[in-house]
C-alpha cells in the first residue's frame, strides 16, 4: 500500500513562500506545481473520506396521477431546451445527427446506484421535428399543473440557432400552454468537452443589434398565449454582464417599443453567474436560476460520494445544499422570482469532471418547491406569483421534470402535490377547535359518477375550507391515488370495521359524511363515535335496492341525522318510500368542476386532430357503462335511424365506457346487424374522455333511469346540446331551461328526430349548446355546490363557520355584484356571509336576491335607515358567530387572495387584528393613482414603515404610528378576531372615527399583523361615505381626532415626543 503524507493547504502554501525566499518565484512555482501534480496522481489510489451515501436515495418509479391540481394562485415556468432536434451548426461542431440525446446515451455511471445513463420516459428519445412531441409535452406539463413554458431563445446578431421547435409551438392551436422566451446570450463554447477556451459563437452585440433583436421578438409577444404581467410580455435575459451596456439595450428596446405603441416587456434579469442585483441595470426584476447562486459569491459546500470513481475530479454538492443556499437567496430588496431545481448532474456532458448535486429526490424537491411557492404567495402581487423550474428537458444536465424510465412521473407528481398543497387557502386556520374533522365513507374509489363528485367535492373542501378529511374506502379502485392526494385514507372491507381501528386512524370527529346510500352497511360500528351522521344520497329506487338492499337502507334511516340528496328526484323518493321527513333532506346539485380550457372552435379543431377524428363530420356522443340502465342499446337504435335519413350529413356516433350487460341486446351485435361498424364506435373506458366531449357536437343521453349524470354536466361545460328522455331523473329539468331537448320517455323515433333537426340546424345547436353552457355555470359547479355541503355540514356538526363575513350596504346597487362575486371568489371560503342592507332605495334588494339563490348568504333588512353606519358593524357583530369578522363594504373590493393571507397571520397565536394598505379605486374600477394612501396620507404617522409583513405588540402600533393616525383607513382590508360586545360600545359616539378608536381599543388586547401587497382596493367615490360631504366631514374629523388624540395619550402613554409632534402636525393638515 502506498503511503504518502498529507498536506493541507495551509502547509502546503508555508512550503511555497519558503521555496520563493531560497529559489525565486518561477522555480517556486514549477517546484510546487510538480509536487501537486504528483500527489493528484497519488492520490486516485488513495481510498476516499467518507461522503454521502448514495443507498439514502433510492427512489421508487411512479405512475402519472390521474387527477390534475386545483388551478391555484402559484403559477409555474418551466424552461424547455429546444435541442433535440439535428441542426447544421452541431453536425459540423459535434458530428452529423448530434443531439441533446448524444450526450445523454453516452454517460457512465461514476459510483454504485449512479443513475447513469438516466433515459427518458413514455415520451421516448423524441425529435423536436416531430410537432406530436410538443403536443404530448404540454399535456403533460397541464396535467400537473404547470402554467408554462420558458423558451431558451438563442440569438446571435441577427443568426437564430434551435428555432424550429419555437416555431412549430408558435404555430400549433394544440399547444395551448402559455409561454415566454429567456434570451441564451452567452458565447457558445467547447464546455461539454472540458475546452471552455474554443468559443463556436461569440456573442457579439452591437447598438443596431438591440432593434433588430425587438423585431423578431415582437412576432412571439403578440401571440395570445404569450405571458404578460400587467400586460407587458414577460421576457428574461440570461446573461446580463454579457452585453456591452446592458442598461443602455434595455432603454433602446424600451423607446423602440414605444415608438411602435407597443408596451415595453417586464424584464426579468436571470441571476446567472454573479448577475444578482437586477436594479444595476434598470430591470423590473429577477429570477433565481439554481445551481447558479449569485448572491454568494464563496458558492457552495463541496462534499463526496461513497465509492465514487477514483477518476472523477469534479464538483460534489449535497442537494440540500443547492436548495437551502437558493432558498436563503430570496431574501433580496427587489423583486424576485424563486426557482427550483429538481436536480443537476450533468455528467453527460463532462463526464469524470462533472458537477454533481447529489441526492436530489422527489419529496426533497416537494420540499424546496413548497417553499419557493409560499415565498411567491407572500412577496409578490397575486397575479405575478410565478415560480420557475430548471428545467422540463435538461436531460444533459439532469435536471428535467420530463419521467425517466428509472423513476417514472415522480418529479411531475411531486410538482402536483405541491400545487394541491398551495392552493389549499384552508390551512390559514390552523386552530384544532375551529377546524372541522370530518369522517368520510365511500362504498370504492371507481371511475363512476358519485365517487367524482365526492372526490371533486373533497377537493375543494381541502382547499377553501378549515377542515381535517379522514376517508374510509369500503373497495379500492381507480381513484384510489386522487384520494389519497387528498387526505388519509383507509381501505377496509364493511364486515371488518371496527371502532378502534377507525379511533386509531382518524382521532376525534366532529360529523361522519357517508357517500351513496351503500356505505350504510358500516354504519352500525360507526354510531358508536356519538357524532351526526350525514348521508349523500345518489341513487333511485331502482339503484338502492339493487347495490345497497333493505338491510342496509334500513340502517340508513335508522342512524342517519340528515340527508342530502343529488337531485329533486333523490328527494322526493327518500321522502316517499322510505318516510324520511322533509325537514332532514337538503337537495344540492350535482356539480363538477369546469375545465379549464374554454370551448370554442379553435380547441375542438385541435382535439379533432389529436384523436385523429374528421374535421368535416357530426359528432354525436355517449357516455356511460353499457348496460340496461343507461340504454346503450336505445343508442344504436337513435343512430340507425338517423343514420338512414337522407337529410343526415356526414355524421359518427361515439359511445365511451365499458361493461356488459345480458339483460339487453349487446350494442356491438346490434351495430353489427344493422352495417354501422364504421359510423358507430364503441371505445371503451377512457382515463381522460375529456377531449372527446371538446370535440364532440351533440350529447345523447338515451338513459332509462339516472338522477343526475355528470356526463351532462361535462357536456354542457363543453357547450353541447343534450337530448334526453323525460321522466327518468333531473336531468329533464335541466335540458328543459334552454339547453337541447326532452322527448317522451322511450320514443326512440322523436330522439331521433331531434338529434337530426340540431345535425342539420348549425345555428339552433350553437344556441342551445351556449345555453345549457350557462345554466351549467349558474347552478352546477363544484364551486357552487361544495359550500352548501360544508355549510350543512357546520351546522349539523354544531361548529360555526370561523369566519363572518359583515357586508353593510345601503344604496351600492352599482357596485354590489362586484362585491359580492369578490367575497365568494376568495381562496378561503369557510365563511358565513350577512349582508346588512340599511332600507336601500336603489335595485340592491334585487342584486342580493340574485345571489341568495346560488349561495348561503343571510340577508337583514333594516326598514328604516340606521342613520350611523357603526350601528349596522355593531348589528353585523351580534349575529356573527365565528371567531374572526371580515367587515366588506358594499362598494369596496378585493383580491381572491386577500382573507387567505389575512388569516393566515390573524390567525397566530396572540394576534387579534390584521390589515393591509388597500389600493384606491374609482366608481369605475380605475386605480386612482395621483392618492396612494403609503405615499399620502400614511406618512403623518410613519415613513417607509408598510413595506414588508410584520407582527408587532399592539401597545407598541398604538404608540409608534396607530395614537397618531387611523393606518388602518379602510376597514374592508382588516381582518379581527370577535371582539366581547362592549368593546364596541364607545365607538357608536363617533360619527366618522368609531372605526380608529374601536382599533385602538382592539390592539390593546395583543398583538397586530401587518400583510404587504396590493390585496384590498378601496373606493372613492361621489357615493361613498368618504364622498360626500367632505368639507363637513372635515370639520367633525378634526373635533373627533382631536378627543382620540387625548385618550390615546391617557390610555396608552407615555408617548414619544416624536408621537407627539407627528399628531400634532396631522391636526394642523386638516386647518389647511
Amino acid at each position: 500500500m502506498i503511503k504518502e503524507k498529507i498536506y493541507t493547504l495551509g502547509q502546503l502554501g508555508k512550503k511555497f513562500f519558503q521555496h520563493i525566499a531560497n529559489h525565486g518565484i518561477r522555480s517556486a512555482s514549477l517546484k510546487t506545481l510538480s509536487f501537486v501534480q504528483t500527489r493528484l496522481r497519488i492520490a486516485r489510489h488513495i481510498p476516499r473520506p467518507e461522503g454521502l451515501d448514495p443507498r439514502e436515495w433510492d427512489i421508487p418509479r411512479e405512475e402519472q396521477n390521474s387527477l390534475a391540481p386545483p388551478p391555484g394562485p402559484v403559477k409555474l415556468l418551466a424552461y424547455y431546451l429546444p435541442q433535440f432536434h439535428p441542426i447544421p451548426e452541431n453536425d459540423r461542431w459535434w458530428g452529423e445527427g448530434f443531439t441533446e440525446w448524444t450526450n445523454v446515451t453516452k454517460a457512465t455511471p461514476l459510483y454504485p446506484g449512479h443513475n447513469q445513463p438516466d433515459l427518458p420516459g413514455p415520451l421516448g428519445f423524441y425529435d423536436l421535428r416531430v410537432q406530436e412531441v410538443m403536443r404530448r409535452q404540454v399535456a403533460m406539463a397541464k396535467h400537473h399543473g404547470i402554467y408554462g413554458f420558458c423558451f431558451h431563445y438563442y440569438w446571435f446578431s441577427g443568426r437564430r440557432l434551435l428555432e424550429r421547435p419555437l416555431e412549430g409551438y408558435l404555430n400549433d392551436p394544440n399547444c395551448d400552454l402559455p409561454f415566454c422566451l429567456n434570451w441564451a446570450n452567452e458565447n457558445w463554447s467547447r464546455r461539454w468537452d472540458g475546452k471552455d477556451q474554443e468559443i463556436l459563437i461569440q456573442q457579439v452585440h452591437s447598438p443596431e443589434d438591440d432593434r433588430s433583436i425587438m423585431q423578431d421578438l415582437l412576432r412571439y409577444f403578440s401571440d395570445p398565449r404569450y405571458i404578460r404581467l400587467d400586460g407587458r410580455p414577460l421576457f428574461l435575459v440570461y446573461h446580463a454582464k454579457l452585453l456591452p451596456d446592458m442598461k443602455a439595450t434595455l432603454e433602446r428596446w424600451r423607446q423602440y417599443c414605444e415608438e411602435l405603441g407597443e408596451l415595453p416587456p417586464y424584464f426579468v434579469m436571470v441571476q446567472s453567474f454573479d448577475n444578482w442585483d437586477p436594479r444595476q441595470y434598470d430591470f423590473d426584476a429577477a429570477a433565481q436560476f439554481p445551481p447558479h447562486l449569485s448572491h454568494k459569491p464563496e458558492g457552495y459546500k463541496h462534499t463526496s460520494i461513497q465509492g465514487i470513481s477514483s477518476d472523477f475530479t469534479g464538483t460534489v454538492v449535497a442537494y440540500e445544499e443547492m436548495y437551502k443556499q437558493t432558498l436563503a437567496g430570496l431574501n433580496a430588496p427587489f423583486p424576485l422570482f424563486p426557482c427550483v431545481c429538481p436536480g443537476w448532474d450533468n455528467t453527460p456532458r463532462r463526464g469524470n469532471n462533472a458537477f454533481i448535486y447529489a441526492g436530489a429526490t422527489p419529496a426533497k424537491y416537494e420540499q424546496w418547491l413548497e417553499q419557493a411557492c409560499s415565498h411567491a404567495l407572500k412577496t409578490l402581487p397575486e397575479d405575478q406569483a410565478f415560480v420557475f423550474i430548471n428545467a422540463w428537458n435538461e436531460w444533459a444536465e439532469g435536471a428535467h421534470l420530463e419521467p425517466s424510465q428509472r423513476y417514472g412521473y415522480a418529479f411531475l407528481n411531486a410538482t402536483s402535490r405541491v400545487l394541491t398543497s398551495t392552493s389549499a387557502a384552508g390551512r390559514a386556520i390552523l386552530d384544532p377547535s375551529l377546524r372541522l374533522r370530518l369522517l368520510v365513507v365511500s362504498h370504492d374509489a371507481a371511475r363512476a359518477g358519485a365517487q367524482i363528485l365526492l372526490l371533486e367535492h373533497l377537493r375543494w373542501l381541502t382547499r377553501h375550507a378549515a377542515v381535517d378529511i379522514y376517508l374510509i374506502l369500503l373497495q379500492d379502485g381507480p381513484l384510489l391515488s386522487d384520494f389519497k392526494s387528498i387526505c388519509p385514507v383507509l381501505i377496509c372491507a364493511p364486515e371488518h370495521i371496527q371502532t378502534n381501528t377507525v379511533r386509531e386512524f382518524c382521532g376525534k370527529i366532529d360529523l361522519i359524511l357517508g357517500n351513496t346510500a351503500v356505505v350504510a352497511s358500516a354504519y352500525d360500528v360507526l354510531s358508536t363515535f356519538d357524532v351526526p351522521i350525514v348521508t349523500y344520497v345518489h341513487e333511485l329506487e331502482q339503484s338502492l335496492q339493487k347495490f345497497a338492499g333493505q338491510v342496509t337502507l334500513e340502517k340508513m334511516c335508522h342512524h342517519t341525522n340528515h340527508y342530502v340528496a343529488a337531485s329533486e328526484s333523490i328527494r322526493r323518493n327518500l321522502v316517499s318510500r322510505h318516510n324520511i321527513s322533509p325537514e332532514i333532506v337538503q337537495t344540492i346539485h350535482a356539480s363538477i368542476t369546469p375545465p379549464s380550457i374554454h370551448p370554442s372552435p379553435r380547441l375542438r379543431e385541435a382535439q379533432r386532430q389529436t384523436l385523429e377524428l374528421p374535421q368535416n363530420i357530426q359528432i354525436v356522443l355517449g357516455c356511460g357503462s353499457r348496460d340496461w340502465r343507461k340504454g346503450v342499446d336505445i343508442f344504436v337504435e337513435v343512430a340507425r335511424r338517423v343514420l338512414k335519413n337522407p337529410d343526415c350529413p356526414p355524421t359518427i356516433f361515439i359511445w365511451i365506457g365499458g361493461g356488459d350487460d345480458p339483460s339487453i341486446t349487446s350494442p356491438q351485435m346490434l351495430v353489427k346487424r344493422y352495417g354501422l361498424d364504421t359510423q358507430v364506435l364503441f371505445l371503451g373506458e377512457q382515463s381522460f374522455p375529456q377531449p372527446y366531449f371538446q370535440t364532440a357536437d351533440i350529447f345523447l343521453l338515451p338513459s332509462r333511469e339516472d338522477p343526475f349524470p355528470l356526463v351532462c354536466l361535462e357536456a354542457a361545460a363543453c357547450k353541447m346540446p343534450i337530448v334526453c328522455f323525460d321522466d327518468v331523473g333531473d336531468m329533464p329539468g335541466f335540458v328543459s331551461l334552454g339547453g337541447g331537448f326532452v322527448v317522451p320517455r322511450e320514443n326512440v323515433e322523436a330522439m331521433a328526430e331531434r338529434v337530426l333537426l340540431l345535425l342539420i340546424s348549425p345555428d339552433l345547436r350553437s344556441k342551445l349548446g351556449q345555453k345549457a353552457f350557462d345554466n351549467f355555470h349558474s347552478m352546477h359547479t363544484t364551486d357552487i355546490a361544495a359550500p352548501f355541503l360544508l355549510a350543512l355540514c357546520r351546522e349539523k356538526a354544531g361548529k360555526p363557520a370561523p369566519v363572518s363575513v359583515i357586508v353593510p350596504n345601503y344604496n351600492y346597487a352599482n357596485y354590489l355584484e362586484r362585491r359580492l362575486a369578490s367575497i365568494f371568489e376568495q381562496s378561503f371560503r369557510d365563511i358565513e356571509v350577512i349582508v346588512l342592507d340599511d332600507a336601500s332605495t336603489d335595485q340592491s334588494l334585487a342584486r342580493i336576491a340574485r345571489w341568495q339563490q346560488r349561495t348561503n348568504l343571510q340577508l337583514v333588512k333594516n326598514t328604516s335607515n340606521s342613520g350611523n353606519v357603526f350601528v349596522q358593524w355593531r348589528k353585523g357583530l351580534e349575529l356573527a358567530k365565528g371567531e374572526f369578522i371580515w367587515i366588506a363594504e358594499a362598494d369596496d373590493d378585493a383580491t381572491p387572495s386577500f382573507l387567505g393571507a389575512l388569516l393566515a397571520a390573524c390567525s397566530r397565536p396572540g394576534v387579534v387584528m390584521a390589515y393591509s394598505i388597500p389600493q384606491v379605486i374609482d366608481g369605475k374600477d380605475r386605480l386612482v393613482r395621483d392618492f396612494n394612501y403609503r405615499k399620502n396620507y400614511l406618512t403623518y404617522a410613519a415613513r417607509d414603515r408598510w413595506t414588508h409583513n410584520y407582527e408587532i405588540s399592539g401597545l407598541r402600533e398604538i404608540r409608534e404610528v396607530l395614537a397618531i393616525a387611523n393606518c388602518l383607513p379602510n376597514v374592508s382590508a382588516v381582518v379581527f378576531r370577535k371582539p366581547d360586545s362592549a368593546l364596541f360600545e364607545d365607538c357608536l359616539a363617533y360619527r366618522c372615527s368609531g372605526d380608529w378608536f374601536f382599533y385602538l381599543r382592539l390592539a390593546a388586547l395583543g398583538r397586530v399583523a401587518y400583510v404587504h401587497g396590493d390585496l384590498a382596493f378601496h373606493r372613492r367615490h361621489d357615493q361613498s361615505v368618504i364622498g360626500k360631504d367632505q368639507q363637513a366631514k372635515r370639520h367633525i374629523l378634526r373635533q373627533e381626532m382631536e378627543q382620540i388624540h387625548h385618550l390615546a395619550q391617557n390610555l396608552f402613554g407615555p408617548l414619544s415626543k416624536e408621537t407627539l409632534d407627528r399628531m400634532q402636525t396631522f391636526r394642523e393638515s386638516l386647518d389647511q
